[in-house]
């Protein structure tokens, strides 16, 4: 980001329903280790020029098919108005 901000990175899946349990956690940038334990949404405070680091976890409670188009994981990052900042996502199968 250009500017500092409070920005909540949060976990959903598109408005489809998926057999999973997840978490996130903003990462230390160098080893890749969790600040805190991993929850459905994490909050940072983040300075101007600043690129925090996260993790996102994923077990599956059942089979997902491979279906690219609507089994994924989408990260969102939110400000406090509610403004989504930026997005990722990527596909998930599970046996």
């Amino acid at each position: 980001m250009g500017y500092g901000d409070t920005i909540t990175a949060e976990i959903d899946f598109n408005g489809f329903s998926l057999p999973l349990d997840v978490g996130i956690c903003q990462t230390e940038p160098t080893t890749g280790a969790c600040y805190a334990a991993p929850t459905t949404s994490v909050t940072v405070d983040i300075a101007a020029g600043e690129t925090p680091t996260f993790a996102v976890f994923a077990q599956a409670t059942a089979p997902i098919d491979f279906d690219p188009a609507t089994a994924r994981i989408f990260v969102r990052f939110v400000d406090g108005s509610g403004n989504e900042h930026g997005a990722t996502s990527v596909a998930i199968e599970a046996y």
